[in-house]
């Protein structure tokens, strides 16, 4: 108890109370969706321990999954097409499967290298079918994403952090010979995007925005750009004012005594924190 009391204040001093107790409220979310649905899509699970036969194995990172509010946050920010098929590379347990398919995409991929992880995914899916009705379709491939061939439909890439450079340098050769295939428009939506250069090295994406909810940050690339959502975008930018918080002193009395108000505040309103935009992170502006 002491020592999450600790870490508790040293968030606080750190992050701030907003920022600490979105943190706490990101992570009770979590657990309120496996509980939820009989799922397990939470903790983090080393690939060390993992049976995994690919070459690139040492090339992986350990299975993270991403904030179920933050996604949500993320799909409502994006302007995506009704017809659009996403692929999760390093879907882990699938936790974005299950939440992306209440959106409507027309086919949902996961693809991952590891069968143990694969065959959590697949039961996962099993559970939330019982108890969610499911609007897209959800296909499982046990592939390493580095040889994974990019369908001609496929046009919303997902990655949380799965693997270094190597790989995504390959995964990136895979999308450019997918659209030698078939011109569209396609996003990558990058969670912690370590090695984001590999993407924008390409010389066919740019970084269109940048989302942060909490302690998750996206970059979203885009190999068109849409002069009218960046034009809305500068509007909106003039309109509200955009700067990033800074950091502040903190007073340990006041704000701890704030926080379970602010949590139960952050729990009912549900409201991600920033939009998409060309410029960057943005406050979401105040309600009217």
């Amino acid at each position: 108890m002491s020592n999450a009391w600790t870490r508790l204040r040293q968030g606080l001093a750190q992050n701030g109370v907003r920022k600490t107790v979105h943190g706490i409220a990101c992570k009770l979310d979590d657990l309120w969706f496996d509980l939820r649905h009989g799922t397990d899509t939470a903790g983090r699970v080393v690939l060390d321990a993992l049976e995994i036969r690919s070459d690139n194995k040492s090339r992986g990172v350990n299975y993270t999954p991403t904030h179920a509010s933050a996604f949500r946050g993320l799909i409502g920010a994006l302007s995506l097409p009704s017809d659009s098929v996403l692929v999760d590379l390093g879907c882990g347990k699938g936790k974005i499967l299950l939440l992306a398919c209440q959106y409507r995409f027309k086919r949902i991929v996961g693809v991952e290298f590891s069968g143990e992880l694969c065959a959590v995914a697949r039961r996962n899916v099993a559970l939330f079918k019982q108890r969610a009705a499911l609007a897209s379709d959800i296909e499982i491939i046990e592939h390493d994403a580095a040889d994974y061939a990019i369908a001609n439909d496929d046009n919303v890439i997902f990655m949380f952090n799965p693997f270094d450079a190597v790989v995504l340098g390959q995964v990136m050769k895979n999308i450019l010979a997918s659209l030698e295939r078939r011109d569209r428009r396609i996003w990558i939506v990058y969670n912690y995007p370590v090695c984001r250069d590999v993407i924008l090295e390409s010389g066919v994406f740019v970084e269109s925005g940048t989302y942060e909810h909490g302690s998750s940050r996206f970059s979203v690339y885009g190999n068109r750009s849409d002069a009218a959502e960046n034009a809305a975008a500068s509007r909106l930018e003039a309109a509200v004012g955009v700067r990033r918080p800074r950091p502040r002193p903190m007073d340990s009395s006041r704000e701890l005594a704030m926080l379970p108000a602010c949590l139960a505040s952050i729990l009912v309103r549900g409201r991600c924190s920033g939009i998409v935009t060309r410029q960057g992170w943005m406050r979401r502006p105040p309600a009217v």
